[in-house]
């Protein structure tokens, strides 16, 4: 037989549990909401290295033709003359088919960055969700 003070113990006992069980699911969640938000601050600090990358190729390959300009408008003025003009029109076709590669390149590295955007956005989104169903 189980006394009143018996049943008052096992049902102190089971409010405790649940407290206990109650608070460990809170922190557990505590837990993955953190992870989460260094997940999307990581995100967003990869986004901004890939931005910064882009943006300085892009200055490399704008660089190279400003640099290629006056030369192409020396050759401009002596084109027709042979004033070792073949010589000059060589090294500036071989820069221009560098800088065809850069810029090919280059459109190739902003169609991947395009879908790693795509895919760094839905990853994102996932993220997003979970927090949400976490809070």
């Amino acid at each position: 037989m189980e006394t009143s003070a018996d049943t008052d113990e096992k049902g102190q006992q089971l409010k405790f549990q649940k407290r206990l069980d109650a608070r460990s699911r809170l922190t557990s969640l505590d837990i993955s909401r953190v992870e989460l938000e260094k997940e999307q601050k990581s995100l967003s600090n990869a986004g901004q290295e890939v931005d910064a990358a882009e943006q300085m190729s892009v200055l490399s390959v704008l660089h190279v033709i400003f640099q290629l300009l006056p030369t192409v408008f020396l050759m401009s003025t002596f084109k027709g003359r042979d004033h070792g003009s073949t010589v000059m029109e060589k090294r500036e076709q071989d820069r221009i088919e560098e800088i065809e590669k850069n810029v090919a390149s280059l459109s190739k590295s902003l169609v991947e960055r395009q879908k790693d955007v795509n895919m760094r956005e839905a990853y994102q989104d996932i993220v997003e969700k979970l927090a949400e169903m976490v809070r």
